[in-house]
């Protein structure tokens, strides 16, 4: 197999199309440049630079994503980046909590509740879950619109959240059984 000159690859027939269109751009602009009083040296240049430009971006291939480029994974909960993430949503310039870490106390509060069997989303429990949790952890958050509530009574709602007995009624009665 013969080795062909650069020359004769870039006139084979993928190319040739490519580099006629380059040039005849920059051939035309140029024309229109010099048409409209722009002096031939710059306008031959002005030809140049656009002929250059097209054929550069014509070699570039159709983008396509990169491969090293990774898919954002959902944060897990209590890896390192989840508890540096929600520390840094916990405070605010304004003194409130930000939503993705208030959301967290919900869910947390949620689950610490439906373990002693009450919905934070019924109304029948909301008088149960003052008596668990006192009047302003309750306030805390409870169900409804109202403004994103400051770090202080979020510290208070998780202190309170911590002090219930996390046992459900089966595993309280067995472990009163005597042995």
């Amino acid at each position: 197999m013969t080795e062909q000159s650069p020359r004769r690859l870039l006139l084979r027939p993928p190319l040739r199309g490519r580099l006629i269109v380059c040039v005849l751009l920059g051939g035309g602009t140029g024309l229109v440049a010099w048409y409209f009083g722009m002096d031939v040296a710059h306008a031959v240049a002005l030809g140049l630079v656009v002929a250059v430009v097209a054929g550069v971006l014509g070699a570039v291939p159709e983008h396509r994503p990169a491969d090293w480029m990774r898919e954002r994974t959902p944060i897990e909960s209590g890896i390192r980046r989840d508890v540096n993430h929600l520390s840094w949503s916990l405070h605010s310039r304004s003194g409130a909590v930000a939503a993705s870490a208030f959301r967290r106390v919900r869910d947390l509060a949620r689950s610490i509740l439906a373990r002693h069997e009450l919905d934070l989303e019924e109304p029948a429990d909301a008088a149960a879950i003052e008596h668990l949790l006192g009047s302003e952890a309750w306030n805390t958050i409870r169900p409804g619109e109202r403004p994103l509530p400051q770090l202080t009574a979020v510290e208070a709602t998780l202190d309170a959240l911590r002090g219930l007995d996390v046992r459900t009624p089966e595993t309280a009665s067995r472990t009163e059984e005597p042995r």
